[in-house]
């Protein structure tokens, strides 16, 4: 685990505070970014629902030491949190127009097929990608925890007590299924913090790695493909089938680019990954938006910007990670010289760069 220092934080945190609902609600059209300025408690709505739980997860993940599974886990431990406590869009029959699927793929007044997509969704997008931008964005702060004991007392309590109040869903009805809910996200976080902390999916060492030219198309055609096949349960295919063909993009797309990469979650393997998915939500709301939301055009387009200039920022670099490490721990114990020496190799060339920025001036 990283060093617990919490000087100077205040920038990544207000990044993953803001990027986190850009990300996993504003650019989607779920909430129209607009509409959040309008409405300053919708914007203190996202931000302790998404924002916070993004830090959390992230504070958690660097705590514990975990690897992207860890994460992974926490993130699906949110989407509980959010779809099925907060939003309850677990249970409700809502229907087409308004995002539901009716009752479609319902058991148990559960709809199936939503729970588990828009928990892939929230994983991948609304948790995952957010850190890893943000990461990339201030390695600096990398082998750092963001926020102080009690920071993320706060931070939890705003998490679990803003969105409640002002979610407005103040009913304690069906009681079984939110008391499942419930202990699901307890199970998960659970499983989460005790999951193995070693390399998993896209991180495996620290060594620059050969372009991979091929990765993000394969998240992006996975995201595209995950959504037009929710368009089967508007037909009248059996909802069984309908949720394997929905899960068989995200799980060929995870298949394909566990085989192509080798490059730490926060390097340029990680990008191309988010590139991809993110990718995708961009290009629909630029789709979107010009169908009548021309503010959700302009989050996309900014997003899209936001992922260019990560990868203008990180350049050739590829080090940041210990062989076998965690994703927040160049130097963890255990990990060897090598993850010291990727550290020191990724610092050295940083100053390289910023000295030629500066025409030799800097010291």
């Amino acid at each position: 685990m990283g060093k617990q220092r919490t000087e100077g934080n205040w920038r990544p945190v207000v990044a993953i505070l803001l990027l986190a609902p850009v990300l996993g609600d504003c650019l989607t059209g779920a909430t129209p970014p607009l509409d959040v300025v309008l409405w300053p408690p919708g914007a203190v709505l996202l931000i302790a629902l998404y924002g916070c739980g993004a830090l959390l997860c992230r504070e958690i993940a660097f705590r514990r030491g975990l690897g992207l599974r860890g994460l992974c886990l926490l993130g699906a431990a949110y989407a509980v949190f959010e779809e099925a406590l907060v939003d309850r869009f677990w249970l409700s029959a809502r229907p087409s127009s308004d995002g539901g699927l009716g009752h479609y793929s319902e058991v148990w007044h559960t709809n199936v097929l939503l729970a588990t997509n828009l928990t892939v969704f929230h994983v991948a997008v609304s948790i995952v990608s957010t850190i890893v931008l943000v990461e990339l964005l201030f390695p600096g702060h990398r082998e750092r925890a963001y926020l102080t004991p009690r920071g993320v007392a706060v931070t939890v309590g705003v998490f679990l007590v803003v969105p409640l109040l002002l979610s407005g869903q103040y009913s304690v009805q069906p009681l079984p299924q939110l008391i499942c809910a419930g202990g699901l996200v307890i199970g998960l976080v659970m499983l989460g913090v005790r999951s193995p902390a070693r390399p998993s999916l896209w991180e495996s060492d620290a060594r620059p790695a050969p372009a991979r030219r091929w990765v993000a198309p394969i998240a992006f055609v996975a995201a595209a493909a995950n959504m037009v096949l929710m368009g089967l349960s508007d037909t009248s295919v059996v909802w069984p089938v309908t949720f394997l063909a929905v899960l068989a993009p995200v799980a060929a797309g995870v298949l394909l680019i566990r085989g192509r990469v080798s490059g730490p979650v926060f390097g340029r393997d990680g990008l191309r990954v988010v590139t991809g998915f993110v990718g995708w939500y961009c290009l629909l709301a630029v789709g979107v938006g010009l169908a009548g939301r021309l503010d959700v055009t302009v989050t996309g387009i900014g997003v899209a910007w936001l992922l260019w200039r990560v990868r203008r920022r990180i350049g050739g670099l590829d080090h940041g990670l210990a062989p076998g490490g965690s994703p927040y721990s160049a130097g963890a114990a255990g990990a060897g010289g090598a993850g010291e020496e990727a550290s020191r190799s990724w610092r050295r060339r940083s100053r390289d760069r910023r000295f030629r920025a500066t025409g030799g001036s800097e010291r």
